[in-house]
């Protein structure tokens, strides 16, 4: 059932390092802060696939707003070399 599947996150803090090079040998960094954000919605765990390629189709609807999200993927899924 989709209600099992629908999650809704806290409040999240993110914050990530953004780098610009000014010139040769010369970057600058700074620390980019986010305000509180939020995560939520269905998602979908899969098993892990054999290899070879695969195709992962999603679709949704939400009729009374007229939204409809539908997404392929085409996944190739190779050996990891150790």
């Amino acid at each position: 059932m989709l209600d099992q599947k629908y999650l809704q996150s806290l409040f999240l803090k993110i914050t990530y390092l953004m780098c610009r090079a000014l010139m040769p040998g010369l970057v600058m960094f700074r620390a980019v802060f986010i305000p509180p954000a939020v995560n939520e919605g269905f998602y979908v765990k899969l098993n892990p696939l054999k290899i070879g390629q695969h195709i992962l189709h999603l679709h949704a609807e939400i009729p009374n707003v007229d939204l409809i999200q539908d997404v392929t993927y085409h996944l190739n899924v190779v050996p990891v070399k150790k």
